[in-house]
């Protein structure tokens, strides 16, 4: 017992073990997979902002004199911020940047909803339910109230970052792992509940006074116990039940100082008169002393005729048999 308990936490504190692995596992590649998608959607936002410049900016022309500028910010800064400002003038909702983003991640296979704002300076609000994954900032100069400001938004739902092979994999191992715990412990608990009874069937085996179930009831011969309250008959260890007319003959043995069952009284069981003929109060009660006598037997009980008088009850058949076996014809009679 000591030995299965011992192995039972083992292996429990195996399984919790490989449960945090494989949830610390799955969490890594949700990660993993979640990084993948924002630096596609990343790329895509860098080829909407191609592509609008391509089809939008025609023509260019942009002179920088770094010797007249106030601060430090790059030729190439500049430049971007007065594309930028250019194509706010055009479209004010940047609603052709969207539009492009959003083609974007239909051709790069992103089924995400993911929209871009714009805004000079940091105005704008956005709902909680959707992620920041690209900022632009473009400077004309250190006024941070001028700057034109892209923001790049996805709604990147759950469904896309468990749904891979590795999540189906991990759950099979799992189920797996605690297909096979359960299995083992439903076996152990099984067997701990065997060797319980076998030790409680030792103890009994070995105390001989539960042997025998303890007799209830009250003693009508010697050795045999009748429990009125549970209609039921004791002898050495065993039980049987009686019902109907089998209880009502039986009683009527009993009540009798020499067990006996009287035709006239079968007669009134079946609701016959005292001057009906012998063979008919025969015929009625030969079925349910047949029944009672069957039943009886269990309890080395027999039931014997008596010519022209009625039947009568006799207690340890077998042995009251085999005790007159070899008594002469008068004495068994007697007996």
């Amino acid at each position: 017992m000591k030995n299965i308990k011992y192995q039972s936490s083992i292996l429990a504190g195996i399984y919790y073990l490989l449960t945090i692995i494989l949830i610390i596992l799955e969490y890594t590649f949700i990660s993993i997979q979640k990084n993948e998608i924002v630096q596609q959607c990343q790329g895509s936002f860098q080829e909407a902002l191609k592509k609008e410049k391509e089809t939008f900016i025609i023509r260019k022309k942009f002179f920088y004199d770094v010797q007249k500028s106030s601060d430090n910010i790059s030729a190439d800064e500049k430049s971007n911020w007065c594309d930028q400002f250019f194509l706010l003038s055009e479209d004010p909702n940047r609603h052709r940047l969207d539009s492009i983003f959003r083609q974007k991640l239909v051709e790069n296979n992103l089924p995400i909803t993911g929209f871009i704002t714009c805004t000079i300076g940091e105005t704008y609000t956005i709902p909680t339910h959707t992620e920041l994954i690209k900022k632009e900032v473009y400077r004309k100069n250190k006024d941070k109230n001028q700057d034109i400001i892209l923001k790049v938004y996805i709604d990147l739902p759950m469904i896309m970052l468990i749904n891979r092979p590795y999540t189906y994999i991990l759950l099979a191992v799992w189920l797996i792992c605690t297909t096979g715990v359960a299995i083992y412990f439903r076996r152990v608990k099984s067997y701990q509940r065997n060797i319980i009874l076998r030790t409680h069937i030792q103890t009994l085996s070995d105390n001989p006074h539960n042997n025998t179930l303890q007799p209830t009831g009250k003693e009508i011969s010697k050795g045999y116990y009748w429990d009125i309250q549970h209609v039921c008959l004791q002898h050495e260890g065993k039980k049987i039940k009686l019902k109907g007319l089998n209880l009502k003959y039986f009683q009527a043995f009993i009540n009798d100082q020499d067990f006996l069952l009287l035709y006239k009284q079968l007669a009134a069981f079946h609701h016959l008169n005292e001057k009906t003929e012998l063979h008919i109060v025969k015929s009625r009660a030969y079925q349910v002393i047949s029944q009672l006598k069957v039943t009886l037997k269990e309890v080395d009980i027999d039931i014997i005729s008596i010519r022209d008088i009625g039947y009568q009850l006799l207690f340890n058949a077998n042995q009251t048999k085999n005790n007159t076996s070899s008594l002469p014809k008068e004495t068994k009679l007697k007996a």
